[in-house]
Formats: C-alpha cells, structure tokens, sequence
C-alpha cells in the first residue's frame, strides 16, 4: 500500500510544469550551420524534457526525436525538421503527459513557424 502512495506522488512532481521552471535549459534556435547564433529568437527547453524526448524517440525509433541531443550540440536539417513536426505530433497521441503535451506543442508551433526557410536548419545545444 505505501508503495502506491509514493508512486502517485513521484507521478504529480514529473507532471508539474513548476518542477521544471528553475532548471538547465537546452536551446533550439533556426538557422544556416556555422552562422551566427540569435539567442533572443530560440526556443528554450528544460532539459530534463528533451532528455525525456530523446529517449521516447529512441523508444518509439523515431528517428527525427532521437536525434535531439541534450547535451552539446546537434543539428537538424530542413527535412529532418519536417519529420520532427510529424513524430512529435504521433508522440503526442500516443501519451498522456501533460508536461511532453505542453513542451512538444511549443516545439511544433516553432517548428511550424520557421518551416518557411528551407536553408535553415534547427540548432540544439544546451545552455
């Protein structure tokens, strides 16, 4: 019985977005590899959840998802970008986490936002 309660409880903490609000962030930003950097336009991410990404991606073998690396750096081509688009939204479906919910609807609309380049790509590092 006491198990459960502790369960439970570990469940609330991963499902708050205010567990997440305070800690190391990864930052995905759009643009032409070797250029310049514009900080003030990225997305920024805890990294607790695009480690939790990057193993649903690994898990599911989606292989745009895994390719988001948490630390360092990574980039992602115009077309990987397309098919990131479409595996986070089948990611999407398939769980019910409020917090991957929340953090993959962000991405997506960023995505989405910046598909209009196809020179640009999305650059992931971690702050």
């Amino acid at each position: 019985m006491e198990a459960d309660v502790r369960e439970s409880r570990s469940l609330a903490r991963i499902y708050d977005l205010r567990q997440y609000a305070l800690t190391k962030r990864v930052l995905f930003n759009f643009g032409i590899l070797g250029q310049d950097e514009k900080d003030e336009e990225a997305l920024h991410i805890p990294i607790g959840i695009v480690y939790r990404l990057h193993f649903l991606g690994r898990a599911y073998n989606f292989s745009a998802v895994k390719l988001i690396e948490p630390q360092g750096r990574s980039y992602l081509g115009y077309k990987t970008c397309q098919q990131l688009i479409v595996e986070l939204e089948q990611l999407r479906t398939l769980l019910k986490d409020p917090v991957i919910e929340h953090y993959t609807r962000k991405l997506v609309n960023y995505l989405i936002s910046n598909r209009g380049v196809p020179e640009y790509g999305l650059m992931v590092r971690s702050l």
